[in-house]
């Protein structure tokens, strides 16, 4: 932060570190966050996720209901989650205390009765949504979550097993969400390699709209597309391309949208979650699913590999191997600029030009909602509304 005429302001560097107590992390506590897929979230087991540098405990109860509580056990501090789920509740491994799913200590083995009462574990609002369980970290009471209506149409939502768990700050991240022009040099190999054609970078515009930005271009043809979505504070929506082989043989292809949700592990590492929507039903929605296995095995062992290898000076995109998928080599081409791009901060030296655009205006807003979070003034209300498409059709309807 700067100090200007005793107030004040903040910088580009206040939008690195979410650690509590950070004005971003404030920020990004208001919003609830996913803590990973629901289909790794088992019934009667508890993991422990680090979000925002923070440790959390999550368990499914037997009746499926999703739990976030604090990491560690009030009573010596060791980890929940490697205690045992019973029905909704959570006993700890180390003396067997065991806390409802209201985080309240309802038995304390061999301690005097009335103990357990004065001891409560901190728990925070969970639920299920579009394959992910969602928590909310922050303050007071949870608004309720952010909705997708576009994603809650019939067809077929899928969250790909392909998470990017990266070494670097969340807003390498995000800066990528505003940067349509990175995509014919980032991407050049992984087009080359599916359609064989060279990409002009877009002439695109950006604006800021009641969910975040869009990124639109008008064609010679007087047409608008709008090729990527941003929902802030920290997702990305842009268009999803799939096939599959139908139930009489025939590969067939199918469009759809595609959402990235961006989010801090700590200040050095972040993850990123994928939901997808393909309208398909009946038949053709079976036939997507059943291939859902071959979607799944997803190597992302050797795409890291591959990807450090790359940043080490010691192979090239170039000599990925040729069996990698058009999105596992988006993998490595992303991971390649994204990792080896110093953190954002207010010593780095950056020249934005033009084409530049949707990265000014996204850290623009954070930067306003930083800066009102901080003066204690109301913040955006920022909403999703149904009928946005992110593949570039006219209107953006479906």
């Amino acid at each position: 932060m700067d100090v200007v005429d005793g107030r004040t302001q903040v910088t580009n560097g206040d939008l690195y570190s979410t650690k509590p107590g950070t004005l971003a992390g404030r920020y990004l506590r208001r919003f609830w966050q996913p803590l990973g897929r629901s289909q790794d979230v088992h019934v009667g087991r508890a993991y422990s996720r680090k979000i925002m540098s923070e440790l959390v405990t999550v368990y499914r109860g037997e009746n499926g209901r999703v739990h976030v509580v604090q990491s560690h056990c009030p009573h010596r501090a060791t980890l929940l989650s490697t205690g045992w789920v019973e029905g909704d509740t959570l006993r700890c491994h180390y003396h067997g205390w065991k806390y409802d799913e209201t985080g309240q200590c309802v038995e304390q083995p061999g301690e005097d009765a009335g103990f357990a009462a004065k001891i409560c574990l901190r728990t925070y609002p969970a639920q299920d949504y579009l394959g992910l369980v969602f928590a909310y970290l922050g303050e007071g009471e949870a608004p309720p979550i952010r909705r997708f209506p576009d994603f809650e149409q019939p067809g077929v939502v899928e969250v790909p097993a392909l998470i990017e768990f990266w070494p670097c700050n969340l807003f390498n991240r995000i800066d990528n969400a505003g940067d349509p022009g990175h995509i014919a040099y980032t991407h050049k190999e992984s087009l080359r390699r599916s359609t064989g054609f060279k990409l002009a970078p877009p002439n695109c515009s950006v604006e800021e709209t009641a969910y975040g930005t869009r990124a639109f271009e008008q064609l010679p043809d007087g047409t608008t597309i709008y090729p990527s979505h941003f929902h802030m504070p920290n997702i990305n929506q842009v268009g999803a391309r799939a096939q599959f082989k139908t139930a009489s043989g025939e590969m067939k292809f199918v469009t759809g949208e595609r959402l990235f949700f961006r989010v801090p592990v700590d200040d050095e590492h972040s993850v990123s979650y994928t939901v997808e929507h393909f309208p398909l039903e009946t038949e053709d929605a079976s036939a997507y699913l059943a291939t859902r296995s071959e979607r799944q095995d997803q190597r992302v062992a050797e795409l890291r590999a591959h990807s450090e290898a790359i940043l080490r000076n010691e192979s090239t995109v170039e000599e990925a191997d040729p069996t990698f998928t058009t999105q596992q080599m988006f993998w490595i081409e992303d991971y390649v600029v994204q990792v080896g791009q110093l953190p954002i901060s207010d010593d780095r030296e950056e020249h934005l030009g033009r084409t530049d655009a949707g990265i000014i205006l996204i850290r623009k807003l954070w930067r306003r909602e930083l800066q009102a979070l901080a003066d204690g003034r109301p913040l955006q209300n920022w909403t999703a509304p149904a009928g946005l498409n992110a593949l570039g059709l006219t209107g953006g309807t479906r």
